[in-house]
């Protein structure tokens, strides 16, 4: 941020809303920097009116012609006869008030156009005859009990009938739209007048970077009738107006407009002010007077127009810089919205993918810890069925009616056999398979011929009636018979836990 950006928001801290506004808008008329509003509005109690009124008595001229172009035109200027400084300047017929635009560290030095102006009214003394001078001192002494016995009866007048009721102003749009219409109504041809406020018409040429004409109109006034007739009616007037300018106008009897006579120090109607845009900002660079015919006025026009086109002309180039600034930056910000949802769309894929193998991986650890639960249940359960077939085999010699031998083929191939009793349950054949290394998980025994499982010998129906608490069948009840051959079956269910079975019996 540059000093002079610092130095504005320093002024801005201490100021309510109101204030910010009325010093904005202020700048806006006045070009005044920000400290110098400050302390011209601090001076009139934050009277926008009043401070306006007060600045523009200062720095408005009525007879200045437009800024020298050249070298040759500044020569001329400085080269008319001048006069002693003691001798007092006549006064003049005022044609043109122009606005002088300085900044505020310059105001009180000399100036060009003061000089020129300086001299223009000595050599309009010089021209001056002895009797036109006397008379003027004669009526002087008139002029100024006139002046104050005026200024007496205004005050007076103020203290009595402090408000105004055009002090109110509540429908700004319709004042402007009365003027507009009547206008119309009055005369055949009409300029085409912006129906809004002046700070909407003032937006509107700010933004559109054209100058704005300003026509304050009193109806009280027959000066201000005839040159309302004679001057704005007039087509020439109005096809220079619609083609050069945007056109802005209201009467001194409603609010809106007697609000912006205040604002503009009216003293005098009718008024014509010209604004410009400079700086991004409208601001007052002429005022002209009712001392005109519509060739004058229009000539008057085309000067003023040519004195400050070149104000114009660098607000558009500054546009344009900004926009081509602005274009610039959208391309920017549009190439990196598009890498950024490239990136975004590559950070959502990787992490897609760092999820999909994080989920994969889990349910790896899932699958091998429940493996290996299982395997390690299948481990308890094989030392248990070991444990219980320790001393319960008979012996071979036994009575061959209560024995029964039987040859198993495990699911390695190996074959194992074994000598059991008639009475014994039918899991007592099971726990023998079970307890064996190669045993899988969940088995049952099935005969050999005719291939059949044997009745209630298998893991699941054994836990099942166990669960239940339902009797076992014998082995003779299950339709075994001695010296018979018989194989083992598992009945793992899924891929993984034959795999895994595989496994623990490899």
């Amino acid at each position: 941020m540059s000093d002079e950006a610092n130095a504005q928001q320093a002024v801005f801290e201490n100021l309510n809303e109101d204030q910010k506004k009325t010093l904005t808008f202020f700048q806006d008329m006045t070009s005044a920097d920000a400290e110098t509003s400050k302390d011209v509005l601090s001076n009139n109690n934050w009277d926008l009116v009043q401070a306006t009124r007060t600045w523009f008595g200062d720095n408005l001229d009525d007879s200045a012609p437009p800024p020298p172009t050249s070298s040759t035109s500044m020569s001329s200027a400085v080269s008319a006869p001048l006069r002693p400084l003691s001798q007092p300047l006549p006064s003049q017929s005022t044609t043109v008030r122009r606005r002088v635009h300085a900044s505020p560290s310059l105001r009180g030095e000399p100036s060009f156009a003061s000089l020129r102006r300086e001299n223009n009214q000595r050599r309009q003394l010089a021209e001056q005859s002895y009797p036109e001078m006397a008379f003027k001192y004669l009526v002087m002494p008139v002029k100024f009990a006139f002046s104050s016995i005026y200024n007496i009866i205004q005050f007076i007048w103020q203290l009595l009938y402090a408000v105004d009721p055009r002090d109110n102003v509540t429908d700004p749009v319709g004042d402007v739209q009365k003027y507009v219409q009547g206008f119309a109504s009055r005369y055949q041809h009409s300029p085409n007048f912006i129906e809004d406020t002046f700070d909407k018409a003032s937006q509107q040429a700010k933004k559109e970077l054209k100058f704005l004409m300003i026509f304050l109109h009193n109806p009280k006034i027959p000066k201000s009738i005839e040159f309302e007739k004679t001057v704005i009616a007039d087509p020439t007037v109005i096809d220079h107006l619609t083609r050069e300018f945007l056109v802005w106008g209201c009467s001194n009897d409603t609010p809106e407009g007697f609000r912006v006579s205040k604002m503009f120090a009216t003293r005098s109607y009718p008024t014509s002010a010209i604004m410009c845009p400079i700086r991004n900002r409208m601001m007052l660079v002429a005022k002209l007077s009712s001392e005109h015919t519509p060739v004058t006025f229009v000539s008057r026009l085309k000067e003023i127009k040519f004195s400050h086109q070149y104000n114009v002309t660098e607000a558009q180039k500054e546009r344009e810089r900004l926009q081509a600034n602005q274009s610039i930056r959208s391309e920017q910000d549009r190439a990196y919205a598009q890498a950024l949802e490239v990136d975004k769309e590559k950070m959502r894929v990787r992490n897609e993918e760092r999820a999909e193998t994080a989920k994969v991986e889990q349910l790896q650890k899932d699958k091998a810890e429940v493996r290996r639960n299982k395997k390690l249940q299948h481990e308890k359960r094989r030392a248990l069925c070991a444990s219980k077939l320790t001393d319960d085999e008979p012996a071979p010699n036994a009575d061959r009616n209560s024995i029964i031998q039987l040859r198993i083929k495990l699911t390695n191939g190996e074959k194992v056999g074994r000598t059991f009793n008639t009475s014994d349950k039918i899991d007592v054949l099971h726990d023998f398979v079970y307890a064996q290394t190669c045993s899988p998980r969940s088995l049952r025994v099935l005969k050999t011929y005719p291939r059949q499982p044997v009745n209630g010998c298998s893991t699941k129906l054994i836990d099942q009636a166990l669960a239940d608490s339902q009797p076992l069948l014998t082995l003779t009840e299950s339709g075994l018979v001695t010296m018979e051959t018989l194989f083992v079956e598992s009945t793992v269910e899924s891929d993984d836990d034959d795999s895994s079975s595989d496994e623990e019996t490899s």
